[in-house]
């Protein structure tokens, strides 16, 4: 059973990027890697792409093997983290919505 649960924000991050307790966070250090590695995951899909939906069985392909960008960055765990979320969200769309929505989340960007 549960009696109590404790919770202790590290920081708080804003619309405008600004925020308290950031500087000092080692949670936040750790939030703006994996960032950095689902930035490098995403160019890297969107490279392939190259905004023509006849190459979307291309970025479908990369999305289905365990390939991850030649990035030395790749080598920090939190980067890699970072990139290994952002494709598992991509397949998620590609899953749950198939090619077209997939299609549609590359044109957002």
């Amino acid at each position: 059973m549960i009696k109590d649960v404790n919770v202790k924000f590290s920081f708080v991050e804003f619309e405008d990027a600004g925020g308290i307790g950031l500087e000092n966070s080692e949670m936040y250090k750790r939030l703006l890697s994996q960032r950095r590695g689902a930035e490098i995951y995403k160019r890297w899909v969107e490279d392939e792409y190259k905004d023509d939906p006849k190459r979307i069985g291309i970025v479908v392909g990369r999305l289905s093997r365990n390939e991850l960008p030649n990035d030395k960055a790749l080598e920090n765990d939190e980067v890699k983290q970072g990139a290994l979320i952002y494709k598992q969200w991509m397949q998620g769309i590609l899953n749950d919505g198939g090619a077209d929505a997939l299609l549609k989340q590359l044109h957002q960007h």
